[in-house]
């Protein structure tokens, strides 16, 4: 009998420790990557050169008694890297980084975009997305786990990420400043509503 009621106490203790780990991440805000589309598309302005976009949609949860319901500010990584053709029937591995902070994201589903130019597009001959790529997500105070929808199927294998990510950060800052947000491409102004806010840094000198 003594048994059968030590069993049944740590059943109720163990219950009650799992729901309070549910309410404690349940007052956290969460921001996920719900999916990445990839397409080449023409500008705004009549443009007849294709730009190259990855538009990164992000579903935000912030904490029902915040103020505002805004979750706090959050960056979007977004990390590339695919083979391109170059003379002599040779090819040659490309890595591209971005970035961009986020104001705050409501709840609801939201879109970050980044763009390659046309004249990456034309040379790499690009269609469609990149063997590798990856979105990193942080934001202080927030659950930003990792998920399937957030990296391309070849980076399912923890060993090939991290091979990814050594490539990114030794062989990346050749092509920085290539890859650009939305704010720094002539679709600026394009996707007015579902388009998240941007922090700029340089709007105070």
């Amino acid at each position: 009998m003594g048994l059968r009621c030590q069993f049944l106490r740590w059943i109720i203790l163990t219950l009650a420790w799992m729901g309070a780990i549910g309410k404690a991440l349940a007052v956290e805000d969460s921001v996920e990557v719900a999916g990445v589309r990839f397409a080449t598309l023409r500008a705004p302005e009549g443009s007849t050169d294709n730009w190259w976009e990855m538009d990164i949609e992000l579903e935000a949860r912030p904490i029902a008694d915040r103020t505002g319901r805004l979750t706090p500010p959050i960056r979007v990584e977004a990390l590339l890297g695919y083979e391109r053709p170059i003379a002599g029937g040779e090819r040659r591995w490309e890595f591209f980084r971005s970035s961009v902070e986020l104001v705050g994201l409501g709840a609801g589903r939201w879109h970050v975009r980044f763009y390659l130019p046309p004249e990456i597009v034309r040379r790499d001959g690009l269609a469609g997305g990149p063997k590798f790529w990856e979105v990193a997500l942080a934001g202080e105070g927030m659950v930003t786990g990792r998920s399937s929808s957030g990296m391309a199927p070849a980076l399912a294998d923890e060993i090939v990420r991290r091979s990814f990510r050594e490539k990114i950060a030794a062989e990346g800052p050749i092509n920085d400043g290539v890859l650009q947000p939305q704010s720094m491409t002539p679709f600026w102004l394009a996707y007015p509503r579902a388009t998240s806010t941007s922090v700029r840094r340089d709007a105070w000198k």
